[in-house]
């Protein structure tokens, strides 16, 4: 930990500043922050018993747990479920959230952080999310006779192989069907 008592007890000896660098073991940048945050906030040599050097650290550089934010962060369930129709980019969402955050007289994220955070809730949510139709793999014993789950239509199938099936009157759907080794 930086010796902030002892950077201002050898700066009112007059020692230089590279010199009190090298007694306190810190570089010269430090020492010139320092002393330049000594003299804004008005401390000097000698101090007070009770400044121990934790005290003076949390003085000349307040830790940024206390700095709070206040900007507004975006709904996150409903980009995810804006994101999902077409023509709706991030930066559309943006532009309705800074009208919305400015309607209500909020601070509103600039679009980097915005682009960000919505990224960390992709993340999160990817690992959790259930397989749709169209990422299922069926998995079939070689004798069984599989059927559709949709419309059950009796399934005709190879080994490893993907068929691309149009079933009349529904949608088409893809199937990975391997047969299981015993």
């Amino acid at each position: 930990m930086t010796k902030y008592r002892e950077i201002l007890r050898l700066k009112s000896l007059g020692l230089s500043q590279q010199n009190i660098a090298d007694s306190c073991g810190v570089s010269k940048k430090t020492v010139n922050r320092v002393l330049k945050r000594a003299l804004e906030l008005s401390i000097s040599w000698p101090l007070d018993e009770n400044e121990t050097d934790v005290v003076l650290a949390e003085k000349f550089f307040p830790s940024a747990k206390q700095i709070t934010s206040n900007k507004r962060m975006p709904d996150y369930a409903y980009v995810r479920e804006e994101l999902l129709r077409n023509g709706v980019s991030k930066k559309l969402l943006w532009t309705e959230y800074m009208e919305d955050c400015r309607a209500n007289n909020e601070e509103p994220l600039m679009y980097s952080q915005f682009c960000f955070h919505i990224q960390q809730d992709e993340q999160k949510h990817r690992a959790t999310r259930q397989p749709t139709m169209r990422n299922k793999i069926f998995l079939i014993e070689s004798n069984a006779i599989s059927y559709c789950p949709v419309c059950g239509e009796p399934l005709v199938y190879k080994d490893s192989c993907e068929w691309d099936m149009l079933l009349e009157g529904h949608e088409r759907h893809i199937y990975l069907i391997r047969r299981l080794c015993k």
